[in-house]
């Protein structure tokens, strides 16, 4: 038997002949991913496992060892042509991460698995990085199961939760009951399930959600109860400087009970609501600010729990053919604090703010019935910078402010809004 080096390459041919050469060279490469889960056990720091490209294996890579911090273990690609397939058929996963520690992989596609494309399974410390993952049964992409400090970026998911199943929550990618948890320059679209989230963490303490492409979850029953990014029982979640847009229940949700919530600079357009909270947020706020929200077609902010505490919004653009605003009956209102928000309203409706047990036609009723908004917010169309007036302060203090949005993200959401996906993608 050939012997095995740590911190040594391997390499993983589909075309080899069998899995008896040394696997130290592309000439002596193994064959199977059997191989692999058998043979590179208990500390792998620093070695490399690479696959072929144009190569695909109907099997589950099961992580079979482990690397140590700043020696990941590290699985990946080598050669030219499409990334190497794992098609996940008659198996859980694609990729199983055995509860092993320190791992890195990049550059895969993961398809048809029986639940997800990748499950950490309880490792910490995976960057998973490159990858694509599709019309898998449940997650694209998954961390769970206490699993702590992982990160998916430069990743797409698509035509996940293929059975559609109502109330399981499924997603293109996330995590559940894990800690630290950061989704990065990712794609997550068209999840195949009445419940297909685009990104959907649960029980997630520590989550960031930053410069990320989510749209149009999901592509059966659009606009029912699947949401591009969904927040449920987190604490401690950050969600900024992305672009959500197309057919959803919901851009950004709060379910359940969340606290210590950050919501800013991200551009959002279409869908039935724009940024809604379920939740309440019993020991700590949840702050929604910078961001655009246009043209959805409910609500563009939604806050409706009558345990919810201490959230602010300020310095947004809101604009709906529903309702700009919506804060539900029952809702405390010193509990909640508007400001230097910026409201438009394009339906036929008479009844443009919701607040409480009122429902409100203008921008100055809503604003004498509640308190709210009475520092530098407006009602104006956003596209016209010169058509505006304030609630306090001053003009040029406004635009200094919420008109922010408008330069920096609203002209991507018109560029966006109402079109088809970019790329000609499915």
């Amino acid at each position: 038997m050939p012997k095995i080096s740590r911190a040594a390459t391997y390499y993983v041919d589909c075309n080899a002949a069998n899995d008896n050469g040394a696997g130290t060279s592309e000439g002596t490469a193994w064959k199977t991913f059997a191989k692999v889960n058998t043979t590179l056990t208990g500390d792998q720091s620093d070695t490399k496992v690479l696959f072929k490209k144009n190569c695909a294996w109907k099997e589950q890579l099961t992580v079979p060892g482990a690397g140590t911090s700043g020696h990941p273990f590290t699985f990946g690609a080598y050669g030219e042509g499409a990334k190497p397939v794992i098609d996940g058929s008659n198996h859980t996963n694609c990729i199983h991460g055995n509860g092993k520690n320190w791992i890195n992989a990049d550059n895969f596609t993961l398809i048809n698995a029986n639940e997800a494309g990748l499950d950490t399974n309880g490792g910490d410390y995976w960057s998973v990085t490159n990858t694509t993952a599709h019309d898998n049964a449940t997650y694209g992409l998954r961390i769970s199961n206490g699993s702590d400090t992982c990160l998916f970026q430069d990743c797409i998911a698509y035509h996940n939760n293929l059975n559609g199943v109502v109330g399981n929550a499924y997603a293109g990618m996330g995590g559940y009951n894990a800690n630290n948890l950061t989704i990065r320059r990712c794609e997550s679209y068209a999840q195949g399930g009445f419940d297909g989230d685009g990104i959907q963490a649960s029980s997630v303490r520590g989550v960031i959600i930053e410069y990320c492409t989510i749209h149009d979850n999901p592509r059966v029953s659009p606009g029912t109860s699947s949401d591009n990014i969904q927040l449920s029982n987190c604490t401690g979640a950050t969600v900024r400087y992305n672009h959500l847009y197309g057919g959803c229940n919901s851009n950004i949700i709060f379910t359940g009970t969340n606290s210590y919530g950050e919501v800013y600079y991200n551009a959002i357009s279409d869908g039935y609501n724009g940024i809604v909270n379920l939740a309440s947020a019993p020991a700590g706020a949840i702050n929604i600010y910078n961001n655009t929200v246009y043209n959805t077609t409910a609500y563009g902010l939604r806050i409706y729990y009558t345990g919810t505490n201490n959230i602010t919004a300020r310095n947004n653009i809101f604009h709906s053919t529903g309702s700009p605003l919506y804060i539900m009956s029952g809702i405390n209102p010193t509990q909640i604090f508007l400001s230097n928000n910026r409201y438009w309203y394009t339906g036929s409706s008479t009844n443009i703010f919701g607040w409480l047990s009122d429902k409100n036609s203008t921008f100055a009723t809503y604003v004498a019935a509640s308190g709210k908004d009475t520092i530098g917010s407006s009602y104006s169309d956003p596209l016209n910078p010169d058509t505006f007036t304030t609630t306090g302060g001053t003009a040029s203090v406004y635009k200094t402010m919420a008109d922010v949005n408008k330069k920096k993200l609203l002209p991507e959401i018109q560029f966006f809004s109402g079109k088809a996906r970019p790329g000609g993608k499915p």
